[in-house]
């Protein structure tokens, strides 16, 4: 439970486990020098300060960025560079704009999520945050255009692919047409 007290004060309450409990303990014991009454307050903000290591590494958050490396046209990998950009551009918050305009305010369980798919071709620079929710949305979505388009032009949807390193060419796999779910 979380409740204001003041205009920069909040009561938080909260019941914990016992490995919890242990945890805040050991913290106390470890900054026991540089907060000598134990304070709480004070050593929660020193662990979740603490924290904002992990939002470095996920969101290439620095404040003296370096030259980032190329990145290979064929890589999926996101260059930090782009990462920093978009955690800045979408403001830490999911970048999904639903059907009724609103923008989701989710800002828990982030990825960076391309909005044209790889498959088709997709550019380092059409990345958004998008939480969890957005990302099955959006998926469902392009699925299901990608899907549409194959079956209108008449393309089954799982196709064999030629050349000496498709799998398909490897391993002899059957190509499959889902209007009659029988091996081609």
């Amino acid at each position: 439970m979380v409740a204001p007290l003041a205009p920069q004060r909040y009561k938080v309450q909260s019941t914990a486990s016992a490995q919890t409990y242990e945890k805040l303990r050991r913290a106390q014991d470890l900054l026991g020098r540089q907060i000598p009454d134990g304070d709480l307050d004070q050593i929660v903000d020193r662990v979740l300060t603490a924290l904002e290591h992990l939002a470095k590494q996920k969101f290439a958050a620095t404040e003296r960025p370096r030259g980032g490396k190329p990145t290979a046209p064929s890589s999926r990998r996101i260059p930090a560079e782009v990462k920093r950009a978009v955690w800045l551009r979408d403001g830490g918050r999911c970048a999904f704009v639903g059907k009724s305009g609103r923008r989701c305010t989710a800002t828990a369980f982030l990825e960076f999520h391309d909005v044209q798919p790889y498959a088709v071709g997709a550019s380092p620079r059409s990345i958004t945050s998008r939480c969890a929710a957005a990302r099955i949305t959006c998926t469902k979505q392009s699925c299901t255009s990608v899907h549409r388009r194959r079956l209108e032009s008449g393309r089954s949807l799982l196709t064999t692919r030629s050349g000496p390193t498709s799998r398909g060419a490897l391993t002899g796999a059957t190509s499959w047409d889902t209007r009659s779910a029988r091996p081609i």
